[in-house]
This record gives C-alpha cells, sequence and structure tokens, in this order.
C-alpha cells in the first residue's frame, strides 16, 4: 500500500486502527456474539482433531474484542490447558495460565487487570498446539494489524524460533478479513498462519 503524500505510515495506521475500532465498536452484540459462537466452534473443532499438547494461547476479551469467554470457560471444561498474555515492561510479553475464578491485578504498564500466576517466556510455547493472535484486521496474504504496541510481533519473532512452533493463527471478526494492500505491512510486522472467522479457518503460504 502506498502512503499518502503528507501522511506519514503511523499516522496512517493509526488512522486505520481508529476506522476498524469504530466498525468493531458499531457490531450488534447479537452478531458479534453470533460470529463468536461460530468462530469458536471451528476453533474448537480444530484443537480437537490436532492438539496433540491440548493447548493453547488467547487474550482475555477487553472492550470490543472478540467476546472470547464462551469459548475459553467450554475449553477449560474440555481439560485443555489455557495460557494468556501479560504485558512486561518494553514491549514484551509473558503468558500465564488461565482458569475460571483466577485472582487478577493491575497490569503494571497498561490499563488492564491480568491473571495471577507463575509467568512463561517464548520456549513455553514448544507444548503449545495455538496461538490465537489478536488482531485488528488481516489480509489475504497474512498481514496483520494489532493494537500498534508491537508487544506480541516482538514475541512471535521470538516463537518462529522453536524448532517445532505453534501454529500461528488470529481470530477476527468476518468484515476484519481483507484484501491485501488494505493496510501497510511493514518488515517488522509478523504475519499469521492462518485466520478463524465464522466461515472457517482460511490458511496462508500453503
Amino acid at each position: 500500500m502506498d502512503t499518502p503524500a503528507g501522511v506519514s505510515l503511523d499516522d496512517q495506521k493509526q488512522a486505520l486502527r481508529k476506522h476498524y475500532r469504530a466498525a468493531r465498536k458499531n457490531l450488534p452484540v447479537a452478531e458479534r456474539e453470533a460470529q463468536m459462537a461460530l468462530t469458536t466452534g471451528h476453533v474448537r473443532s480444530w484443537l480437537d482433531q490436532n492438539a496433540e499438547h491440548r493447548a493453547f494461547t488467547a487474550v482475555l476479551p477487553y472492550g470490543t474484542e472478540p467476546p472470547l469467554m464462551p469459548f475459553l470457560m467450554q475449553m477449560h471444561d474440555r481439560r485443555y490447558r489455557i495460557l494468556v498474555p501479560i504485558t512486561e515492561p518494553e514491549r514484551q510479553l509473558s503468558f500465564v495460565k488461565w482458569t475460571p475464578g483466577v485472582a487478577m491485578e493491575r497490569s503494571s504498564v497498561a490499563p488492564i487487570d491480568e491473571p495471577v500466576g507463575p509467568r512463561v517466556d517464548f520456549r513455553a510455547m514448544a507444548e503449545v498446539d495455538l496461538m490465537l493472535v489478536p488482531a485488528q484486521v488481516v489480509d489475504d496474504q497474512g498481514g496483520r494489524m494489532g493494537q500498534g504496541g508491537g508487544y506480541y510481533d516482538r514475541f512471535l519473532e521470538k516463537v518462529r524460533t522453536l524448532a517445532d512452533p505453534p501454529k500461528l493463527y488470529a481470530l477476527v471478526f468476518d468484515h476484519e478479513l481483507v484484501p491485501a494492500g488494505t493496510f501497510p505491512v511493514e518488515d517488522f510486522d509478523q504475519r499469521v498462519d492462518g485466520v478463524f472467522t465464522s466461515a472457517g479457518l482460511t490458511l496462508f503460504n500453503q
């Protein structure tokens, strides 16, 4: 994607983030829940068929993010191990095990509450089958635009150095899977292997 004259790449990406945040906010609650019921059904099926370790990562939903809590509760009941991200200083991530009712505390670097427990780094992903990577929008070549902090880009770069990394699949609402070129993808931006929507799993680079 070409950057319009007089507009910096950062400004362009911030404008796009604002646009997609508004689109999420305007999606009716019933539609959000209906899409996610279908989408997480596809994730569950994939895990049941492919999860050697019976473990995956996901983001606890905040604000207008996809409502994953019913899915997480269900997968916990099915005895899956669920890891969720913890924001660390210098825009780094660690992960901690999530269970229903786990104690929460305020993040030291972000205005969110996060689970309390032993933290693990990227090496723990060697025993994870799937990372559900958060995204505001994903293009049909695996390009991903997140919130702009670079937390996941830094973490995924390390994950890809593992001998047997987990699958890196995003999960978005239907309108957030877009043609390549809709938003800029820089060298630093880590692409995903696929994306779950209500239509199923779309794979990239196959």
